[in-house]
C-alpha cells in the first residue's frame, strides 16, 4: 500500500512529483507531470504552486506543447485553508495559463467519507487560441463519495475514495453533459479521473497516476 500524506486531498509537499498517463479513445496520448515548486504561508493559509509538464507517450517533453508555448510547463497556484481548497482543474479547463478564469468546480474538504456530498460550483474561462476567443463554462453538481476502494496503479496500490457526479456546460465550443468519476487520496488529490463522453465528444477519457515521488 502506498504511504500518503495527511494534508488533505491535494499534493502540497514541496518537491513532490506525480505523473499521470492520459488515455483518450482507449489509446495512450501522453503524460502529465505535476510538481510542487513552492509552498508559502499567507496569513495562516498555504499557497501551493504546481508546475504541470506535458510529456509524450515515451515520457519525453511534448513537441506539441512546445509549439503552443508551453514547453516549460504551466504554473498554477492553489490556496489551501485548514486542509480545504477549491478544485479548478486549470490544465483541463484552460489553455496553458493564457486565460481569464473565475469560479471553481468543487470544494475539496480536508476530510471525506462515504456518503459525503461535495459543494459544486461553476468555472468560467475565456481563452485565446489562434487569434480567436473561446469561452468555456462548466458546472459540477451532485458529486458524492460513493465508496472506499483500493486502486492498483503503476505507482502501487493506493487507497482512494470514489466520487461521482455530473458535469454540464460548454467547453471548446462543444456542449457538455456527462457523468464523471474521480478517485482521490490524501496527499495526492485526484488519482484517477474517468469519463465516457469526455467534453461532449462521446469518447472515453482516462487519466491515472503512474509515478509518485516525495509524497
Amino acid at each position: 500500500m502506498f504511504s500518503q500524506g495527511s494534508e488533505g486531498y491535494i499534493q502540497q509537499r514541496k518537491g513532490s512529483r506525480v505523473r499521470y498517463a492520459v488515455i483518450y479513445a482507449n489509446k495512450l496520448r501522453g503524460h502529465v507531470e505535476r510538481t510542487v515548486t513552492d509552498v508559502s504561508d499567507d496569513g495562516g493559509k498555504h499557497k501551493v504552486t504546481h508546475l504541470y509538464t506535458m510529456l509524450n507517450k515515451k515520457g519525453k517533453p511534448s513537441k506539441s506543447a512546445a509549439l503552443m508555448g508551453a514547453g516549460d510547463g504551466m504554473q498554477t497556484s492553489v490556496t489551501v485553508e485548514d486542509g480545504a481548497y477549491y478544485l479548478t482543474l486549470d490544465l483541463m479547463y484552460g489553455s496553458m495559463g493564457n486565460d481569464n478564469r473565475s469560479g471553481y468546480l468543487l470544494k475539496m474538504p480536508k476530510t471525506l467519507k462515504v456518503g459525503d456530498e461535495l459543494e459544486g460550483g461553476t468555472l468560467k474561462a475565456s481563452m485565446k487560441f489562434m487569434g480567436s476567443t473561446i469561452n468555456n463554462e462548466v458546472t459540477f453538481k451532485n458529486f458524492k463519495v460513493t465508496e472506499e476502494t483500493t486502486l492498483q496503479t503503476k505507482a502501487g496500490d493506493i487507497k482512494c475514495l470514489k466520487i461521482t457526479g455530473r458535469i454540464t456546460g460548454r467547453v471548446s465550443r462543444q456542449n457538455v453533459d456527462e457523468e464523471q468519476t474521480l478517485y482521490v487520496a490524501p496527499g495526492i488529490g485526484i488519482v484517477r479521473q474517468e469519463a465516457m463522453n469526455y467534453m461532449g465528444s462521446k469518447t472515453p477519457y482516462l487519466s491515472e497516476v503512474t509515478e509518485i515521488e516525495g509524497i
